[in-house]
Parts: C-alpha cells; structure tokens; sequence
C-alpha cells in the first residue's frame, strides 16, 4: 500500500515575534512603549499538493512563561484533516532571531507523548523507517538559520492530530530599552483559544496585554499572570506582552533542577559617539536569488535612499557574481536593481572568494550585502577576507547568524530597526561587547554583539555571589551587577536561554562541534543542526531504533531498558561477517557473468513480485558511467530525460505512484575500455520534449526575449521542480550555458536542504559537464543523508568522472575509497544492492587506472581489498534508472531484439539480459545489464 501523497502545511510565523499589520499596529491603544517589531504575517497554512482541501486548526492554547528578556513558549495545536485520505504533513515554521526549538510532543492514542533528542540521522532513518511501515512517528529537526521543519504521519483521513511545539526565546527590544514578546495568532475560526502567560517580576508594575480583549494581568505571589479562555473564536490580532517600564540595568538569576544556577545581565548601551561623515563610495552586494523572488524589499530600498555617496558600485549575485557596475546616483543605483530578476541558486562562498581577490578598502568605501543569507549551493562557512561587508536583512526567514559570524557582528535587520537609524549605525557602528570583568562566572554568552539599544548577556553562575561588569571594545564598562544565587528562583526558562544562544552560536559551524551540539541537545531537549526531537508509537519501535522512551513513559521506559540488555550483542558491526555476506554475493554475480547465453540459456527467474533474485537479494548493477558520445542525443541535450532509445534496445519508465526526477544512464563497457575508442557504439536517446503551456510561451518567443517570456511563466510555475528542469532545458539547447544553470540551480531554492532535490541537481549539471559545482552539491547531498549509501556512490561516480577527465590523483583515490566504504559498509534501507553496484564501479575505475600511463608520484593508489572482490564485471550494455521521490514506484522495462521483454517480474531474458530488484519505496535505482549484446535493428 503506497502513502499517500505528501502535505505541507507552512506556518509563516508561528508564535514568532512579529509586527502587526497596519491596521493593527497596537492591538491595545493602552500600550503606548511597544517596541519595534519584525514583520511576520499571521499564521497560515498552505497545501502543496493540489489536489486535498486545507488543514484546518481546531483548537489552540498557548503556555508563555518570560523571565527577564527571555521566555518559553509551549503551544498546543489540534489540525483537522477534512479530506477523506491519509496524508503526511510537514509543518515548516521560522523562529525568532535567537530562538530554538526545546520541546515537542505528538498524540498517541490520544495522550501526547514527549519527543526525545537524538542525533538528526538517527531520527530521521527512525522515521522514514516507520512512515514507510504506515504507523505514527513525528519529527522536529532544524532546516538552516531559523527555519524549522515538523513532519508529521499519518494526518487521518477526516481526522485529528494533536502537536505541542515549545520554543525559547528573546524578547524583542527598543533602542530605548522597552521589551516585549508578540504570539502571533492565525486569522481563521477557532473552537477553543487558551491563553495563559506569566511574567517574572519580582517588583514593579504589571506588563501590559493587548489582543486579549479586557484580561488582564494579576499578581500572584513573585510572578504576574494572565489567562484568557474563548470558544468559537477568529483572533482579530497578535498577543503583545509589552513588559513595563525596565530599569535600565537589572538581572535575573534562576536555579535548574540540577542545581545549576544560571544569570541574565542587561542594561541600555551608552549612546554611539557621532562621527564626521564625508561623501563617500559605496558598494552594494545584491541577492538576486530565487529564494528572494516576492520579497518586499521597500526597506531595503528606503536605507539605499538614506545613503550619501560619490559613486555606487552594485555586485548581482546568484549562482555566480555579476562584473560591477558603476552608478553616480542612488535612483540609477535602484533602478538597476529593480531590474535584476530574482532567480537562480545563491552561492555566498563563491561571492566572498570575489570580494578577497578585490584589492581592501580605501577609507571612505563601505560594502553593503543585502541578502536572507541561505548559501543554497556551496554550503561553506562564510570568510570574505580583508573587506568585511555590513550585512542588511529585511526577510523573515533568514540565516542572520551566519551572516553575523561572518561580517564580524555587522548586521542589520530591518525588521527591527528603521531606516534612518539602520543608515545611523552604518555611518557610526557602534561600539561592541567584547567581554565581561568578574570571577565565578562561566560560558557566557552575547560576547560581540553590538553596544547600542539593550544588551543581553546570559551565563553560568559558579559562587555564591559574583560581582560582573560589561565590557566595550572602546574600554569602557558598565556599572557591576552583584550576582547572588541565594536570589535564584527554580526553573528552566535562563537555562535554556543560554543553551539556545550557545546552540545558535556553533550552528553556523555545526560539523565543527557536533559533539557539543549533541550534549547541548540532550541535557536541554534542544532542536539543533546536530540533533532533533522524535516520537515513536510503540515499544518494538523504540527497540528497534535503540531510542530511549521519554521520562513520561516510566514502564515503556523500563521494558525497553530491559529489551535492550538482550540485543547488546546481537547489534555489534561484524566487518567479518559483513565481508563474506558480499564475497559470497559477488562470487554469485561473477557466476552471472560467466554464463554464456549464446544459446540462448535462461537462468531461473527471480520471484514473481521481483523484490528477489536467485542471489536472493537487490542486484541491481550499474556501471560506472564512461563519457558520452558526442553523437548520442543524450549528450545533446543533458537536460532532457530519454523516454525511448533507437539501435539495439528501447528503454521505458513506467511511474507507478509518482515518480519524479528519474535519470537513465545508458553505456556499454567491454573489458573496461569503452572509453578508449571513439568508434565505440552508443544508444541514441530521443530528448523528452513534454507538451506545456510554459514551454509553448517560451518557444515562441524570439531567442533573444525567451528569458523575459521564461521570467513570465516563472510566478505561475515556481513552485514546480519540472518548470526549472524544463526551462533550464530549453535555455542549453540555445546554447546559453549560464541562464540554463541559473535557472535549473532554482531547485536548491524550492526547499532549502532538501536533498531530493539536490541530487536531481547535481545529476544534471553532471550530464551538462558541470562535474565542479555537481560535486559540492553531492557533497552537501552526503552529508544531509550519510545513512544512505547511495549518497556516497552518487559523490563517488561524480569524482570518478572527475578524475579520469583530469587525471587528478586526488579525485580518483577519493572515488575508490568511497566505492570501498559502501561495498563493505553496514546499511540499511537498499543496503543490499547498493554495495555491489559499487563493487563494479570500483573495479571498472581500477582497471582503467591500471591502464593509463601515469607520471612518477601521480599515479593512484589502489586501495587494499579482499581479492576474492576483484574482477572487473565489463558489460556491453547497462541501463540505469536512478530518482529520488520518496513514497513512489518506478518501474524499468527493457524490450530486446526479438521482442522478449525484460523487467522486475521477467528479470532474466534467453539472451543474457538481467533486471534488478524492483523498488517500490521510492529514490530507487534499477538497472538492466546484459554481457554481449546482440545486433539491433537501426532506427
């Protein structure tokens, strides 16, 4: 039975801290200090699939409980799903700048079970694993910067399922010091809202409340609290607690369950001190990527009107930077900016390797990058050398952290700030926190942010009382705050504040310290690059993925302690035992290839379902890709996908549920040496030409306009992974190399590391010769699915082309290495057939090595192997299917001359062909193979 197609229900603030709309700039008029606020629209839900009608929220209740300038916000959520089939929901929501997931719980049986931190590979293995087996996992992981993603299976048709998502978070702040925190509300009918916030504020006045109509706050004991109750209710407006009037310093001291005591210290910074501004150059960095496609940029252009400048220099970049050009005004500088298309991938690394080979500023030169600051294609941490740009956000999801590390502190969110005030700090950066001076304080954490507005540091408290001053880059300090644990109430909201701020701190450097991120995880419940939070339905579940119970579950807990103690040893790696598993598999593969079929001998079938062969496992056996003739048609136009062959065989890709990105790879090998001779024979391909209203528009445009009428077309179809694949078709045909991979690098924009499409990606630019940027796509791909062993071979085939194009030494170690580490690897999913792919692959590229003449010191080092593994298995014909959407099926029918039809269920043809393993699961690769081909009739 195959899942139902996919849900994904985006929520565009979900209890974030966002402005109102204009209309309801104050949700109370009795709040008259709010601060400014990001803009975030309310709650919403959008169906990518086309087809179901929407989610519906049912019943909210929202917990906030604030503690100085942080709090914790747990939120209850009952969606209804009106349709009358099963789906699988993904809820995407961003944070606020600082802000991190610590806890989540998903309804089983009707009681919400609490989710439990683990690595994110692990979670996510643990959860495909069960979707695919139709029972109930969820899971909360972290996407990049401050999106988040929560996967949820099943929704029941005409049913209800129940989340609860708790987040930490800053308050937002004013320059004057004022603080308050915004829960934003969805705009539909609701059956139950409960609302219930505390504030801890041991003097003073009471925080005000506004979108709770009359409620109020009350004083019980050393906290304030409010609490609201409505039925059949469509909130009009956002929550805004607007804290009273704050001392300008003050702090908080709270003691955890373990006893450890943690501190907050705020105070306002002094005023910057005005510098002499002179006209000056400037030069503009411009993100002009898909991903900002519909974004409002006033802001962005209202700070380019508040600057003064002699000359402006504007940098468009997206998969590649633009050559500079220069403008003498600000509305020539603007005007050309409103005519850059947003479209394409962003590569950041390849911007910041522009920015070091330019010579370093002059003294009155500033460099403005306007961007969200997701790198969707290089993936590396930011360095951009000697000239440090300011960064300027305007995007409600955005990477601001990255963009922090990177531009030394200099960043501006124009959600938060206007633009005089944004263009203030530009012309007068102020000052910065550098440290702080006192003993019997710890791992403190806000070092380096800017002195301007209130600042806010969070820490560990060691003695029983300490005495703590700020300090400025300038040398100036703050009046000492005296820190007393005696003063500590219990609770957990500082805590993980500063677990979170130290979480968002390595995030940008997550493989650099996944091991930190990894306890921080566990000891705080927090959502991070390195882990995720994931809940599980039944004692064999948590058995079989060796995942703890939650603490809730105290007699789960016990009998899965008590499962565990009997499994020890049983899940002990055997690398013995796991390399005679493949010798004695591979000794039955080399079998196959001995037989001679000139008879037309027919080796037994494999079962009727063809989910097995006489090896009795997956034995799919594609080879390793020689380079493509030039007269082949699929070397014309890499972008389009073969649907039929003409010469010896034709080839067809039957979906059965879905497919998508499907790739068919077609090459004949005898003795490894396809290569070496350019009369080697080739299987034309005719291109896949799909009949599309997009397509038709374009066409009949004139060459030189097609891009307009391809810009056009865009806003309809951009959510359409097939529309890049087409278009970025179209543009290759035209032989425009540049606009057909900015175009198709659109598919790293569609979801942020989403590693689909990220193959897809890297599988085109390979087939378009792209192999360099190719290879850092799937060396992203690698390290987003590194359970999937068909994410190294991807790697290793990519350097293998690489390395036989370029004789690199470097390369081709790299590619045996991998192909070695998958054919002997423990695996999981399709962990059977891809270890013998690899073990063709790797010795086809051995063979070849062995073949070459190589200089002294350059030839590759073979690695070392058991020789039963070694024979080169050359084919004359392999066919391989390769895609990558999950929950569908794809089938490979092979019709040879004579008319015999191979395929999953007549897997073994008179004339020597073979079919693999018939993958019903989705991102499947299957392959037909045959020896000696017999002739063909010509097209």
């Amino acid at each position: 039975m195959k899942k139902s197609p996919i849900l994904t229900l985006f929520v565009a603030a979900f209890a974030c801290l966002v402005p109102l709309p204009e209309a309801n700039a104050q949700p109370d008029q009795r709040i008259g200090i709010m601060p400014p606020m990001p803009p975030m629209p309310p709650p919403r839900i959008e169906i990518r699939t086309p087809d179901v009608g929407p989610m519906q929220t049912r019943e909210m209740s929202v917990n906030a409980r604030v503690n100085g300038l942080h709090a914790v916000v747990e939120t209850t959520l009952v969606f209804q799903n009106p349709n009358a089939r099963v789906l699988e929901g993904d809820l995407i929501f961003p944070l606020p700048d600082g802000a991190a997931v610590c806890g989540y719980a998903l309804d089983i049986g009707g009681v919400l079970v609490d989710g439990v931190v683990v690595t994110k590979e692990r979670a996510r293995v643990a959860f495909e694993t069960e979707t695919r087996r139709n029972v109930d996992p969820g899971l909360v992981e972290h996407i990049q910067g401050n999106l988040y993603r929560t996967r949820i299976y099943p929704l029941p048709a005409n049913g209800e399922r129940r989340i609860r998502l708790t987040y930490t978070t800053p308050l937002a702040t004013a320059a004057n010091g004022d603080a308050a925190l915004l829960l934003a509300m969805p705009r539909e009918k609701i059956s139950k809202l409960n609302v219930k916030i505390e504030v801890a504020a041991p003097e003073g006045t009471a925080p005000e409340v506004g979108g709770l109509g009359d409620a109020r706050f009350e004083k019980a004991e050393k906290i304030w609290r409010v609490e609201s109750s409505r039925e059949d209710t469509s909130p009009g407006a956002d929550i805004l607690v607007a804290l009273p009037k704050l001392p300008a310093s003050f702090h908080r001291i709270e003691r955890d369950a373990a006893g450890i005591h943690h501190f907050m210290i705020t105070t306002v910074a002094p005023l910057a001190k005005p510098r002499s501004s002179e006209p000056r150059k400037m030069h503009i960095l411009w993100d002009a990527s898909g991903s900002r496609a519909g974004a409002d940029l006033t802001k962005e252009f209202a700070l380019l009107k508040q600057t003064k400048a002699t000359s402006y220099f504007l940098t468009v970049f997206r998969d590649v930077p633009e050559t500079a050009r220069e403008f003498a005004t600000v509305d020539e500088l603007i005007a050309a900016i409103k005519d850059a298309p947003c479209d394409g991938g962003t590569d950041l690394a390849a911007l910041a390797a522009a920015l070091r080979k330019q010579p370093a500023h002059d003294s009155g030169e500033h460099t403005l990058l306007f961007t969200d600051g997701f790198d969707t294609l290089s993936g590396q941490a930011l360095e951009f050398g000697d000239i440090t740009p300011v960064a300027i956000v305007s995007q409600t999801i955005a990477n601001r952290e990255a963009l922090r590390q990177a531009c030394a502190g200099a960043l501006i969110d124009l959600q938060s700030t206007d633009s005089a005030a944004a263009w203030s700090e530009i012309e007068s950066p102020s000052s910065r926190v550098t440290g702080v001076k006192g003993t019997g304080i710890a791992n403190v954490q806000g070092i380096g942010q800017p002195a301007h507005g209130r600042i806010s540091l969070v820490g560990e408290l060691s003695v029983a009382e300490a005495s703590v001053s700020i300090v400025y880059a300038d040398g100036s300090e703050s009046e000492p705050f005296v820190l007393r644990s005696a003063d500590g109430a219990e609770g957990r909201v500082l805590a993980t504040a500063w677990a979170a701020a130290r979480v968002n701190q390595l995030a940008p450097r997550a493989d650099e310290f996944a091991d930190e991120l990894l306890a921080l995880g566990r000891t705080y419940g927090l959502v991070s690059p390195a882990t995720s939070l994931i809940v599980l339905e039944t004692l064999d579940q948590w058995v079989r993925h060796e995942i703890e119970p939650p603490a809730s579950l105290q007699d789960m807990r016990r009998q899965w302690q008590q499962a565990m103690k009997g499994r020890a040893k049983q899940n002990d790696s055997d690398p013995a035992r796991r390399l005679e598993q493949i010798a004695g598999l591979w000794k039955q593969r080399v079998e196959w290839w001995k037989t001679d079929f000139s008879k037309g001998k027919v080796m037994p079938q494999g079962k009727k379902d063809g989910r097995r062969d006489e090896d009795g496992l997956s034995d799919a056996a594609p080879a390793l890709a020689a380079p493509r003739p030039a007269a082949s048609a699929a070397a014309a136009d890499p972008f389009s996908s073969g649907d039929e062959s003409r010469g010896a065989l034709r080839a067809r890709s039957a979906s059965g549920g879905g497919g998508g990105g499907a790739s068919e790879r077609l090459t004949g090998m005898r003795g490894g040496k396809a290569e070496d001779s350019p009369a080697s024979a080739s299987i034309n391909i005719k291109p896949w030409s799909p009949d599309t209203p997009y397509l038709k528009a374009i066409r009949a445009a004139k060459v030189g306009l097609r891009y307009t009428a391809y810009l056009g077309e865009r806003g309809k179809w951009a959510q359409s992974p097939a529309f890049f694949l087409d278009c970025a078709g179209i543009f290759y045909q035209d032989g425009d190399k540049a606009l057909a991979r900015r175009i198709l690098t659109n598919l790293a924009e569609l979801r942020i590391e989403e590693p689909g499409l990220l193959r897809v990606l890297a599988w085109r630019l390979q087939q378009a010769g792209g192999l360099d940027p190719a290879t850092v796509i799937l060396r992203r791909v690698a390290k987003l699915r590194p359970e999937e062993p068909q994410s190294f071979r991807d790697l290793a085939l990519a350097l293998a082309e690489r390395g036989r194009a370029t004789a690199s030494k470097t390369d081709l170690e790299e590619a045996m290495g991998l192909f070695l580490k998958i054919a002997l690897g423990n695996w999981g999913r399709h962990g059977e057939s891809i270890p013998l792919f690899a073990l063709e692959e790797m010795n086809c590229l051995i063979a070849w090595v062995k073949r070459q003449d190589w200089p002294e010191a350059k030839e590759p080092i073979i690695p070392k192997f058991d020789k039963r593994l070694r024979k080169n298995l050359d084919t004359d014909i392999r066919i391989i299917m390769s895609w990558d959407a999950d929950a569908s099926d794809m089938d490979l029918h092979v019709i040879e001359p004579g008319g015999e039809e191979a395929n999953y269920s007549h897997n073994r043809t008179a004339r020597g062909g073979r079919v693999s393993q018939d993958i019903t699961d989705g991102s499947g690769r299957e392959v037909y193979l045959v020896r000696e081909a017999h002739t063909g009739r010509s097209a």
